[in-house]
């Protein structure tokens, strides 16, 4: 038998919407990314492992890393 996940797209804190908000509702995993960084940026460590133990600490799982920024000279194969 497959399992299916429920998860829930969080923006983050600024958000609106707190994590216990959103486990209340049956969700299991947190669809995420790391908002603060700008696009093109590498995801710091610290960033990464701050918002994983937030999600953590509301009893979800990051189940999704959403939205990894890529930059738009990556994107359309530029030379910078």
């Amino acid at each position: 038998m497959e399992y299916l996940k429920k998860t829930f797209r969080w923006f983050g804190p600024a958000f609106g919407v707190r994590l216990s908000d959103i486990r209340q509702i049956g969700v299991e995993g947190i669809v995420a990314a790391c908002q603060d960084v700008p696009l093109g940026e590498v995801w710091p460590i610290e960033t990464i492992s701050s918002l994983k133990s937030e999600i953590e600490c509301a009893g979800l799982e990051w189940s999704v890393v959403e939205s990894v920024n890529i930059h738009t000279s990556i994107k359309y194969g530029l030379p910078r």
